[in-house]
């Protein structure tokens, strides 16, 4: 509403036929009328901001420059009194006349007031009425029988209205054209002399957007001849209005026209006008992109939503209301908290500042999530796969977000199943292996009997790959549990140091075969973590079973334990074979092994990272890593 009524105020301003220009506290220009262009030969965007003293010259009639404390705008910001110059003066008196200088360096005499913008009894600004009295310096001029300064000053207003951007025609009371701008004459194709005391009306004929003539006695200048009242095409209440030039053709204008009065007369009156044709093509090129956006949008498979930065919906496509089974109607305008909620994998709600689409308004990054639920309008909830991304101008600045997302309930049943299928499969599977192992370890301890070096050697390998089979069917079922909240988190206080050196000692063996440099870093004050033995081992095993897996002999592998302001921070080392990076963002998928890794070491299972994160997510904690093919990696594990 306060936008609204201040652009009404901002368009009555502009139609006044007065000049006005508004200035802030510090004289910096914030407002300048359509009147105040064409009498100063500015555009507003080339004033607006600048300081009204060095942006505009002020002189007295002698040519010398009004100094600052002695303008009227001044005066008025410091004493908060209103200042008014001499309406009327001819150039022999001895009255107080002040003179613009336009922007093509010619002056012009002008009756001002100057009005302090008062608050709170605080000077915030101040607002400057003025006019140029040129006609009516002429006009005393004539009564006191100057009549070539008269003519002096007329021909300088014609010099004036020839240098002007805009398209301007004075015409007298009678609608004769008495002068026009350069710019009005490239517009119209006609010259001055041409059409000089002719009537306009006949001369520039107006159409409206149907090919209809304008009647006369509708036309923006006989309505400002008549009733002395300024007319611009937008208060008259049409959309656009057409002039015709010289060779008959027609082109789109904004008009602007103000009567000239004096001491309750009217004398004439100026159209200011400009050819708008590139605003039209512009604005229609605009509609046409954002349509075929839109019918791009509409037409993709995934549900797409947009916001405004205040998180109220402006676009809503078809799939996103199969989804959500709202129509876009129902939602435009409506703030997305109103009717959307996104609750986690427990079914918990997320707050509003996680959620992908409000961290893309408030930090400008995109985000994506596979493991939230979106709830429809009968309240029903279905998982979804949704990435939020700010929608940011060439400026940076962030204008909204959009929202796209899809419907995985079947993605997430055939995990499910498939999940369900590995379990069954590794518990079948683990009894016959354990068999198979014990066997084996009979065999090698010689219970049947001494072994030859052949059989040994066929033994131990076997042996080895049971082993191997027995660490992929823990890691399946370990992974399933997690994945179906199988996996019970033992809770209890742990000692992640001792814990780190239990595993350690486990993978002696290993680490004295490749003859690795480890190096521990345990901070003293580390406390105890609330998250059981079994879980704290896994990690750990995770962490440090890869580093010395991927790390050739004679390499070095650093633990560091500590307490950080998030908590504790494990992290593990290495100087080994690194992580290629375009293997980087798939690191931590089941069953996904890196390229380098399946050459360098061929037995492994792709689950050990899965499981890690899986667990550290579970647990609430953060887990990522920093790597370099060829130059190793260091893992990190943020718990609290």
């Amino acid at each position: 509403m306060d936008s609204e009524v201040g652009s009404k105020y901002e368009a009555l301003l502009s139609s006044i036929g007065d000049g006005i220009i508004a200035t802030d506290k510090e004289g910096k220009i914030i407002f300048i009328n359509l009147s105040a262009e064409a009498s100063l030969g500015w555009k507003s965007e080339e004033l607006l901001g600048k300081h009204l003293q060095e942006a505009l010259g002020l002189y007295d009639r002698n040519g010398i420059a009004v100094s600052l404390r002695e303008r009227p705008f001044e005066i008025a910001l410091t004493t908060g009194e209103t200042t008014t110059t001499s309406a009327s003066a001819s150039i022999t008196s001895t009255a107080d006349v002040y003179f613009y200088q336009r922007k093509d360096g010619t002056r012009f005499p002008v009756a001002m007031t100057v009005t302090a913008i008062v608050l709170d009894k605080a000077t915030t600004g101040a607002i400057e009425v003025f006019r140029d009295i040129t006609k009516e310096i002429e006009l005393d001029n004539l009564r006191t029988g100057e009549q070539e300064r008269a003519k002096e000053t007329e021909l300088k207003d014609e010099a004036t209205l020839a240098s002007i951007d805009s398209g301007i025609i004075s015409v007298d009371e009678q609608g004769r054209i008495v002068a026009m701008s350069r710019a009005a004459e490239k517009m119209l194709g006609w010259r001055l002399e041409e059409v000089k005391n002719g009537d306009v009306q006949e001369i520039v004929q107006i159409f409206d957007e149907q090919g209809n003539l304008i009647p006369k006695e509708k036309r923006p200048m006989h309505v400002a001849l008549k009733t002395g009242e300024d007319t611009t095409t937008s208060s008259i209440g049409t959309a656009t209005y057409f002039y015709t030039r010289r060779d008959g053709t027609k082109f789109p204008v904004s008009i602007a026209v103000a009567p000239i009065i004096f001491e309750g007369k009217i004398f004439g009156a100026i159209d200011n006008f400009r050819d708008i044709t590139e605003e039209i093509e512009r604005t229609t090129q605009l509609a046409e992109a954002k349509a075929k956006d839109e019918a791009l949008l509409s037409s993709i498979g995934d549900g797409v939503m947009a916001v405004d930065t205040e998180g109220k919906v402006i676009f809503m496509n078809h799939a996103a209301e199969t989804l959500l089974g709202w129509k876009s109607e129902e939602l435009l305008g409506k703030n997305l908290h109103e009717f959307s909620n996104v609750y986690d994998d427990q079914g918990i709600q997320v707050p509003y500042e996680k959620r992908p689409i409000d961290i893309a308004i408030s930090s400008g990054k995109t985000t994506f999530a596979d493991t939230y639920f979106y709830d429809r309008k009968d309240g029903t909830k279905f998982p979804v796969s949704l990435l939020g991304a700010p929608v940011v101008l060439s400026n940076n600045k962030i204008i909204g977000a959009i929202d796209v997302f899809r419907d995985i309930t079947k993605e997430k049943e055939l995990d499910k199943e498939k999940s369900e299928f590995i379990s069954l499969a590794s518990h079948q599977l683990r009894s016959p292996n354990t068999a198979i192992s014990w066997n084996l370890e009979a065999l090698l301890d010689g219970d049947k009997g001494p072994l030859n070096d052949g059989q040994k050697e066929l033994a131990n390998e076997a042996h080895k790959s049971s082993k191997i089979m027995e660490e992929l069917i823990g890691g399946f079922l370990d992974a399933t549990k997690v994945e179906s909240n199988g996996f019970a988190i033992e809770r209890g206080d742990v000692d992640l140091a001792q814990i780190s050196d239990s595993v350690l000692g486990e993978l002696a063996k290993q680490i004295q075969d490749k003859k690795l440099n480890i190096t521990k870093q345990y901070g003293t004050d580390v406390p105890h973590l609330d998250i059981g033995t079994k879980t704290a081992r896994i990690i750990l095993q995770n962490l440090l079973t890869n580093a010395v897996k991927y790390t050739p002999e004679s390499g070095a592998v650093e633990v560091k334990i500590e307490k950080t302001p998030e908590g504790v921070t494990i992290s593990v080392k290495d100087n080994g074979y690194g992580i290629p990076e375009a293997a980087k963002n798939r690191i931590f998928t089941k069953l996904f092994r890196a390229e380098n890794a399946i050459e360098k070491e061929p037995s492994g299972t792709g689950l050990g990272l899965y499981l890690l994160k899986s667990l550290v997510d579970k647990l609430g904690g953060k887990v990522w890593f920093e790597s370099k093919e060829g130059a190793g990696s260091t893992f990190y594990v943020n718990l609290k």
